[in-house]
């Protein structure tokens, strides 16, 4: 496997890079600083995997970037990484058919999230927590939620028990047990009521009422 990273900071490259190589082992990882080395490198290397993107590198700003390579390697998965969390951006860069976007922000722990769903074919999505009219939160958040987690939280909106949800997705109800921890630890809820209010102020799920 050969994996593209196109990142100007040294010192953030160079993490990222071991990262890869502890949980992508065998895989190769090339290193880009410039937009411009990134479509060098993809014309003379058309069989590389993935590649992961700097939003803001020294020749591109923004997603101009992203669409100058998506014009050229239009199936190329790309997991774009940022300083950026703005809801739109992100909302954008998806639309055009990224793989992922992930803000610098996040912890390890989430890039390696973000990178096994990614090299798996599917799609990483952050979803961005903003205050307006949410009274539970200080600042900007960014929570992740894998979608079987979102499912779950889906299913807590209508009131569904553990092994009910478990019946419905067909799996074991430990299982749900464990994606209900993870929901509560990402929303900082105290419980399963208070986890569906916050996701629906937050529009991560439609208004429902909440379980008792």
């Amino acid at each position: 496997m050969k994996i593209l990273l196109a990142e100007d900071h040294p010192l953030f490259r160079e993490g990222l890079r071991l990262i890869l190589e502890q949980d992508v082992p065998g895989a190769t990882v090339i290193e880009c600083e410039t937009l411009a080395a990134t479509l060098a490198t993809l014309r003379d290397g058309p069989d590389v995997d993935l590649l992961i993107l700097d939003m803001q590198l020294s020749d591109s700003s923004g997603l101009d970037g992203f669409l100058a390579l998506r014009e050229k390697f239009p199936i190329l998965p790309t997991l774009i990484i940022s300083a950026s969390e703005e809801g739109d951006i992100i909302r954008s860069a998806l639309s055009m058919g990224a793989s992922g976007y992930l803000p610098k922000s996040a912890a390890p722990q989430t890039f390696r999230a973000a990178l096994k769903l990614v090299l798996a074919g599917e799609v990483y999505v952050p979803v961005i927590l903003a205050t307006a009219g949410v009274t539970t939160r200080k600042g900007r958040q960014l929570i992740s939620l894998t979608p079987r987690e979102t499912q779950v939280l889906g299913l807590l909106a209508r009131d569904r028990s553990n092994s009910e949800i478990a019946t419905e997705l067909g799996v074991a109800e430990n299982t749900v047990r464990v994606h209900v921890v993870n929901i509560l630890r990402n929303l900082k809820a105290h419980n399963r009521g208070e986890a569906v209010r916050i996701a629906a102020e937050l529009n991560l799920i439609e208004g429902r009422s909440a379980p008792a």
